[in-house]
């Protein structure tokens, strides 16, 4: 089951990382790298499924099912003219000063620790591990919550920057639901193996993380152009 962890951890530790605005284009091509790490490990775990596999469990169903699905809205192109606004230079500097205050915050921290998750093997016999991962999604879902009302208390009034806001908290509420799926099944998730069902669900349950992944990476670009874009227009 070590694929079935590792991905669930890159595909956070790489939301997470985009999720906090970070126009590093280092940390980005870092997220991007790590993101294909899992592939091997995945097509391994295909391997193990039976040609005739087991009919899956109510329990396997419910989790699939609550996995939130790719929001196609999130890798939509956004608009940034060369026209500026009244507010806008205010309202960047607004988003600007809380981006720069979320990365040295508990959200940054957090999100450190789930990508040193992501580089490192857990054994799925390695309980303490594993309990300070679940507890760390936990941690970062409870941080979610407070980071989306926080941005939506600086009071963007800008068309472009509200515009970019609205594409960031959507790729923050898919973030937010996936660690709820994860943390609200950690038991479960813990003690796959048992059963001869549990390997035709990874192969299902690794291959939606990776539509997830795919879309969070779409996003990221998304929000890093126009990010940029703005920045620009208002430093001239």
């Amino acid at each position: 089951m070590k694929a079935l962890n590792k991905l669930s951890m890159i595909v956070i530790a790489s939301s997470v990382l985009a999720g906090c605005g970070d126009s590093d284009s280092k940390a980005e091509n870092a997220t991007a790298t790590e993101s294909q790490t899992p592939t091997a490990q995945v097509q391994q775990v295909e391997k193990k499924v039976e040609k005739a596999a087991p009919a899956l469990s109510e329990k396997h169903e419910a989790v699939l099912k609550a996995i939130p699905q790719p929001e196609p809205k999130l890798e939509e192109p956004i608009a940034i003219s060369d026209q500026k606004s009244a507010t806008g230079a205010k309202d960047l500097k607004k988003l600007n000063d809380f981006f720069d205050k979320e990365r040295s915050g508990e959200l940054k921290k957090v999100s450190n620790k789930l990508q040193s998750f992501a580089r490192q093997r857990i054994s799925v016999d390695d309980e303490a591990k594993k309990a300070e991962f679940f507890a760390a999604v936990k941690q970062a879902k409870e941080l979610f919550d407070k980071y989306e009302q926080d941005i939506a208390a600086l009071n963007i009034q800008d068309p472009e920057v509200k515009s970019l806001i609205e594409q960031h908290i959507i790729n923050t509420k898919l973030v937010n639901s996936l660690m709820i799926v994860i943390g609200e099944n950690s038991e479960f998730l813990n003690n796959l193996g048992k059963d001869k069902a549990d390997n035709a669900f990874v192969k299902e349950y690794n291959e939606r993380n990776l539509a997830l992944q795919k879309n969070f990476r779409a996003a990221q670009k998304v929000f890093l152009d126009a990010y940029n874009k703005l920045n620009q227009k208002y430093s001239q």
